[in-house]
């Protein structure tokens, strides 16, 4: 296109399809950045582990990383897609938090109130006390806790930042070539 001339309506329309492709162009780059934040965010050591059964990493006390039991935060990890809002271009990772409602308190850090714990399946709650000695009760009045922050989608994405942000460049220039 260099060196041709362009009349200012020809100008106007190549602008404004140009501005349209743009537009899917970086919503798919971010959306391919924000796939290997995911990976990234999985793979960080807070989300490692086995799953279930008595091949499981127990949880660790804070301040280490998340333990899995069960997995269930892992699978509530998703992509929230990339959409344009305003002259911004929007999106990230999300929890599902119906599926893990602890996800929030474990990313952010926070506080539990007080509650009664009582038995689901069986009849009677039992642990293993002080001494190894193993405790029965019916239901056990807990004070409450104070759960420190143990982020893994914050620095998964910061991790990932660059490289998204390289995604999104290689992906204008090739349309830049391609228009002009």
């Amino acid at each position: 296109m260099a060196g041709r001339k362009l009349t200012p309506k020809q100008a106007a329309r190549m602008l404004l399809n140009f501005e349209k492709k743009l537009d899917r162009v970086v919503i798919r780059a971010f959306n391919v950045g924000l796939r290997q934040a995911h990976k990234a965010a999985l793979k960080n050591p807070s989300m490692q582990g086995l799953g279930k059964g008595k091949n499981a990493r127990p949880p660790n006390p804070p301040p280490g990383p998340l333990g899995i039991r069960t997995g269930r935060l892992r699978r509530a990890v998703d992509i929230n897609k990339a959409k344009k809002v305003g002259d911004k271009w929007i999106g990230g990772l999300k929890v599902d938090l119906n599926a893990a409602p602890y996800g929030a308190i474990h990313e952010f850090g926070g506080t539990t109130s007080a509650h009664v714990i009582r038995p689901v399946n069986k009849s009677i709650l039992s642990w293993m006390g002080p001494g190894g000695v193993r405790v029965f009760a019916r239901k056990v009045n807990h004070p409450g806790s104070r759960i420190p922050a143990r982020p893994y989608l914050g620095p998964a994405l910061k991790r990932t930042a660059p490289q998204i942000a390289g995604i999104i460049d290689s992906s204008i220039a090739e349309l830049g070539r391609e228009f002009f």
